[in-house]
């Protein structure tokens, strides 16, 4: 069991890191779509005097407002890769725990209760990655659509999704661990 015990401790250091990247990456997001709705809605009544005839320096403002989107838009994307970083180390794991269940599963006729709670934790974290790849896919799917949209309301909305990290049950993920402790310390004080 101990593992299982190191995989779940290599996945809470992986979710750290993964919510340091995710509230970064809301933080960026926050602030693009407030430049982003600036240069959406900015018009001529909104100019000030001095600045409503002067169409070269509209401009450069216009240009330096879309400068700043574009790198905020690049730092969300590298929030992104790092999200995708950490999505691809938890998939690396689930492989090599998939080769120790098989290994332990194959070395003996019958399975003992170890081997049988191996193989059920490690279906049990094959889940739990499969959510963050789906929040990952989510947060793809946000960065596509971000810059196409002018909605108020629908931009607001993205940021919500990639804050929340929806796919994720977090309770599911808990309660697992908790049982997969309580089965530990069962099984070692019951030696």
């Amino acid at each position: 069991m101990d593992v299982i015990t190191s995989y779940f401790e290599f996945y809470n250091d992986l979710e750290k890191q993964w919510i340091v990247f995710r509230d970064k990456g809301t933080k960026t997001m926050n602030q693009m779509v407030n430049d982003h709705l600036k240069q959406s809605f900015i018009d001529a009544y909104q100019w000030p005097a001095s600045i409503k005839d002067n169409h070269i320096i509209q401009n450069q403002l216009r240009s330096k407002m879309f400068d700043s989107i574009s790198l905020q838009y690049q730092r969300l994307y590298s929030c992104y890769s790092e999200l995708s970083s950490i999505t691809d180390k938890l998939n690396q794991k689930v492989g090599q725990l998939e080769l120790v269940v098989k290994e332990r599963s194959s070395g003996s006729s019958s399975r003992s209760i170890s081997t049988t709670l191996l193989a059920k934790y490690s279906e049990q974290f094959k889940l739990v990655i499969a959510m963050y790849t789906k929040s990952l896919d989510n947060k793809k799917s946000i960065i596509e659509t971000l810059l196409s949209i002018y909605d108020r309301d629908q931009l607001v909305t993205l940021v919500s999704c990639w804050q929340n990290d929806i796919h994720i049950d977090r309770s599911f993920i808990e309660t697992t661990q908790d049982m997969m402790y309580t089965e530990i310390s069962l099984s070692s004080s019951s030696s």
